[in-house]
C-alpha cells in the first residue's frame, strides 16, 4: 500500500470514534504512544493506573483523553523537538493526565493560543476539566490536566 493510501486510511480511522469500541483503553493508549513515536528517537515512560478504572471510563471521556494525548504527543515532536516524553494517567477521585517532555519549551503567554492547545482546552471544557502548563526555557514542558471523575 502506498504511503498516501496509508495516511488517508489513518486519517479516516482517526476521525472515527469506533476505534474505542470493544477494546481496552489502556492498550489503545499504549498503541497510540508507540505509533506516534514509531521511527523517532524519543524515549518514553508511561504509567496508567489503575487499569480497571481507566478501561471503565465512559466513552466520551476516553475519546477526549485520547485526542488530548494525541495532540500533546504531536506537539512534543513538532514544536518541542523532545527526546523524552513521560505520560501518566491516574484515576482517583479525579482523572489526572500529566504529559512531560524535555523539549525546547515555549512562552505560555504568547503560544497558548495555537490551534492544538485550543483544541485541548475545548475538549477539557466539555469535561469540566482544567489545564495547567508549566514551560520553562530549555527545561521542557509539563501539561497537568485534571478532570472531575463523575
Amino acid at each position: 500500500m502506498s504511503d498516501s493510501i496509508k495516511n488517508l486510511r489513518n486519517i479516516s480511522h482517526d476521525l472515527s470514534a469506533n476505534f474505542l469500541k470493544n477494546k481496552d483503553f489502556d492498550v489503545l493508549l499504549h498503541q497510540l504512544i508507540m505509533h506516534v513515536f514509531e521511527h523517532k528517537n524519543i524515549k518514553t515512560e508511561v504509567s496508567l493506573f489503575p487499569k480497571e478504572k481507566i478501561n471503565a471510563l465512559p466513552e466520551r471521556y476516553k475519546l477526549n483523553i485520547y485526542r488530548i494525548l494525541q495532540e500533546s504527543l504531536q506537539n512534543s515532536i513538532k514544536h518541542a523537538a523532545a527526546s523524552f516524553v513521560s505520560v501518566n494517567l491516574i484515576i482517583t477521585h479525579e482523572i489526572t493526565l500529566i504529559i512531560e517532555d524535555n523539549g525546547s519549551s515555549f512562552d505560555t503567554n504568547t503560544k497558548a493560543n495555537g490551534i492544538g492547545l485550543q483544541n485541548i482546552k475545548d475538549r477539557l471544557q466539555s469535561l469540566n476539566g482544567t489545564l495547567h502548563i508549566d514551560s520553562t526555557l530549555n527545561s521542557g514542558t509539563t501539561l497537568n490536566i485534571n478532570i472531575p471523575n463523575d
